[in-house]
């Protein structure tokens, strides 16, 4: 009698042990999500401010002269004011056309064989002015084809007016943006702004550009 009780409890045993594991398993995986004091940033002891971490600091993707519809004082279309043409030609995003042989002191290189609406001037072994006729592309203050004259000058800080050369009844706005570069915008009959540039001097002011 005493060995029949014996051999029953270590199998009792086992079926309590093999019936209590899967409700063991399901609480545990029922654990309560932390409440809002556990989940606070605890305050070091010493009283100091709890310490948070640091968000990854926004970056500029690109460099201010880039955006290939925005011309700065630094450039266009990554193309800076001093570089060389071959400097030149690497920065820009795409094919230029035109090298030294058209006037080995002063020439264009342009974005398409026959596109004369952004022009970058090579004068004495580096690129100091670049012309932009097309529409689309503004300055970075706002500026562009079309506009009226009164309507750029009020844009810009330092500004001058002087007549047409060859047109008394129109004007040239200069305007001075700082670290030798100057803007310059040509007035057409109509009022608006017909073309617009913007460089270091002397190649500048020039008016009939390398010719």
């Amino acid at each position: 009698m005493k060995n029949r009780v014996l051999t029953c409890i270590p199998a009792a045993l086992i079926a309590l042990s093999a019936c209590g594991g899967p409700d063991t398993d399901e609480r545990a995986a029922e654990v309560p999500p932390p409440t809002i004091e556990e989940s606070a940033p605890r305050v070091p002891a010493d009283g100091a401010a709890p310490v948070l971490p640091e968000e990854p600091a926004e970056t500029s993707a690109t460099p201010s002269n880039a955006d290939c519809t925005v011309m700065s004082a630094d450039g266009f279309c990554n193309v800076t004011f001093g570089m060389t043409e071959t400097e030149v030609r690497d920065a820009y995003e795409g094919e230029l056309i035109g090298d030294m042989t058209e006037n080995t002191s002063c020439y264009y290189l342009r974005t398409g064989e026959d596109n004369y609406n952004v022009l970058f001037m090579i004068a004495e072994g580096t690129m100091q002015r670049i012309d932009i006729r097309d529409a689309s592309v503004s300055s970075n203050a706002g500026a562009a084809v079309g506009m009226p004259l009164d309507e750029v000058e009020a844009l810009y800080d330092t500004t001058s007016r002087t007549p047409n050369k060859y047109n008394a009844d129109i004007e040239v706005l200069k305007v001075e943006l700082g670290d030798g570069v100057f803007g310059i915008f040509e007035e057409g009959e109509d009022g608006t702004v017909r073309a617009w540039r913007y460089g270091v001097e002397p190649a500048v002011s020039y008016v009939e550009g390398c010719a």
